[in-house]
């Protein structure tokens, strides 16, 4: 409301002191309106767009195939588990059930003191928390308590009812074969990491020569994306797909077809088993990749750890390889890389990247 007499006093003060020469534009124009202030403004708005481009939409075309019930962090992509998704889309419900409880115990019925503290509901966020989990010794003493219980009850009632016990004693004692299982409930496995001990004591110096140009080259997906060290990982993922696309080109150039093979991923196999179990004890980060923008998963051990994640990155590198961007690195070579059960053959004939499936 004083606004317009401090322009007043200020106009006098410029007079007062000689300077309310206004002959100059620079004069007149507000700070804002100076080119250096514009400039700076119009940078930073470019930012702001370009940090809402790469979030991930969740009302996009790209969520209608997928599960409706999975949710994901919109700056990062990151998928929270199930139990993260529970708390959130109940946290309300819970919320008014706690409020109920606080009302019948400490007012209706009194049961609890009023004052006494409340405890708080303790409900999991995207903030990864990693679970405690049983030890292979505490797994061990009760399956060992169990065996213990089961073998005195057939033996009782083995001498009760007049059985045979060597009969009894024919069925094994545990919930599964131990042919097949451990004493914890876990798979049995066959240690690969014998046969890498085994070859490195022998020599295995090839005397073949160089392949012909005419060679194939198959690269596992996997395993070359896992010798990536974090400290050394390009800072989004789409710099990520540049840095393995030149990989290929640079470190095999002698070979015209390169095959990037990856697995598959089925939610019911033995090796999924075996990777949740791993992904209990080291923990997961599933993300769901929308853009070349997102940024890369700074804990990259445990992001290769979910075969969601691992789906998710491979359909992402091949369609990025697909752009006419990679077709002055792809030259006269052919790119056969596998996206699901699908097989994409990139070349570049004409300065332009052509796929075929």
């Amino acid at each position: 409301m004083t606004a317009h007499d401090r322009a007043r006093f200020a106009d006098s003060c410029l007079q007062l002191c000689g300077l309310d020469d206004c002959s100059r534009e620079a004069d007149v124009l507000h700070k804002e309106c100076h080119l250096p202030r514009m400039s700076r403004d119009e940078d930073g708005v470019q930012r702001v767009e370009a940090t809402i481009c790469w979030w991930f939409n969740p009302f996009g075309d790209e969520t209608l195939d997928r599960d409706s019930a999975d949710l994901v962090n919109l700056s990062s992509g990151l998928m929270c588990s199930e139990q993260t998704t529970k708390d959130l889309l109940e946290a309300e419900q819970q919320g008014k059930e706690a409020f109920q409880r606080f009302i019948k115990n400490r007012v209706v019925d009194q049961c609890d003191k009023f004052h006494d503290p409340i405890q708080k509901l303790k409900l999991s966020t995207f903030t990864v928390r990693k679970e405690r989990t049983t030890t292979r010794s505490a797994l061990k003493v009760a399956v060992l308590k169990a065996d213990c219980a089961l073998f005195s009850k057939m033996a009782v009632i083995a001498q009760l009812r007049h059985l045979d016990i060597r009969e009894v004693l024919a069925y094994p004692l545990s919930a599964a074969p131990l042919s097949l299982c451990t004493a914890e409930g876990t798979m049995v496995k066959t240690n690969k990491a014998a046969l890498l001990q085994l070859l490195s004591k022998t020599d295995c110096t090839s005397h073949e020569p160089a392949p012909p140009s005419s060679a194939a080259l198959i690269v596992d997906a996997m395993a070359l994306l896992r010798t990536l060290k974090p400290t050394s990982l390009p800072g989004t993922l789409g710099e990520l797909a540049k840095h393995v696309f030149i990989c290929l080109a640079r470190n095999f150039p002698q070979f015209r077809r390169i095959d990037f093979v990856a697995d598959t991923y089925p939610e019911y196999s033995i090796k999924d088993v075996e990777r949740s179990r791993r992904a209990q004890s080291h923990g997961e980060i599933r993300l769901r990749i929308s853009s070349g923008q997102q940024h890369t998963p700074k804990q990259w051990a445990k992001f290769l750890s979910s075969g969601s994640s691992k789906t998710e990155l491979v359909s992402f590198l091949v369609t990025e390889w697909s752009t006419d961007a990679y077709a002055s690195h792809l030259k006269a070579r052919q790119l056969y890389a596998t996206d699901g059960i699908s097989c994409v053959k990139l070349v570049s004939p004409d300065g332009l990247t052509t796929t075929a499936t």
